[in-house]
């Protein structure tokens, strides 16, 4: 939970090195709960109708880190969205009209820093681990092969978009280098880059619970090598000589 302000919001442009989901950026003003790497956050809205650029809100997130998205980001629960005014709380009950209604029957918790003392008061913290936040890259090819649970090269077939630039690619294996048996997993999510016909070196992660039973990409950046890249040689030499 943090308390913070939208300096500016919009679909992020479609390339790699943005983020792929509908987000507004957030101004942390006050985190009440929570660890937050970055001072600027990205938080996921299902509607733009739902916040106000330049306004200050009370946000109740979860955090989403996955390797096909090229940042971490965070999910605001759409039902409860809580802008400040002049140190009071208001709950937004109409999107299209901007009709807010103070939200809590005991009007102590309606002010801001009441709000606020009870959540740090009440709160329970949740300890990150590292195997729960995606991994950008690897410092060698050496260490992306013993981090992968499988590698394997593939034919992608059909590529269908969906949102957040992401696609839902068929394929068919040609070599597998590490693992690789998959159980009914006819389709891989991947980001949009992939092309119907082209070749590709795949490295994923496991996040079943047993393997190849449901994959990731292993990192964001890295796993996906198409046969036409200069890094192709250089990764398959690896994976001949290991």
């Amino acid at each position: 939970m943090l308390k913070g302000r939208t300096p500016g919001c919009g679909s992020a442009p479609k390339n790699p090195t943005a983020l792929a989901v509908r987000s507004v950026k957030v101004q942390i003003d006050e985190a009440v709960s929570g660890d937050f790497d970055n001072e600027v956050i990205h938080v996921y809205v299902l509607d733009d109708d739902l916040l106000e650029v330049g306004k200050q809100y009370i946000f109740f997130l979860s955090e989403a880190s996955y390797t096909e998205y090229p940042i971490d980001f965070f999910v605001q629960f759409p039902e409860f969205i809580l802008k400040v005014e002049n140190n009071h709380v208001l709950r937004l009950v109409d999107s299209l009209r901007k009709e807010y209604i103070e939200p809590f029957v005991d009007k102590k918790y309606n002010q801001v820093n009441e709000l606020i003392k009870y959540m740090k008061q009440n709160r329970k913290e949740q300890v990150r681990t590292k195997s729960e936040k995606a991994i950008d890259k690897m410092s060698s090819v050496d260490e992306l092969l013993s981090y992968a649970d499988h590698v394997i090269e593939i034919k992608a077939g059909g590529v269908i978009p969906v949102d957040n630039n992401l696609a839902i690619v068929n394929y068919e294996i040609l070599k597998k280098y590490k693992g690789g048996d998959f159980h009914n997993i006819y389709s891989l999510l991947l980001p949009d880059v992939i092309q119907e016909g082209d070749t590709y070196l795949l490295f994923l992660k496991d996040i079943g619970e047993r393997s190849g039973e449901s994959v990731t990409l292993a990192t964001r950046q890295g796993s996906i090598i198409n046969r036409e890249s200069a890094e192709y040689d250089q990764y398959l030499k690896y994976l001949l000589t290991d």
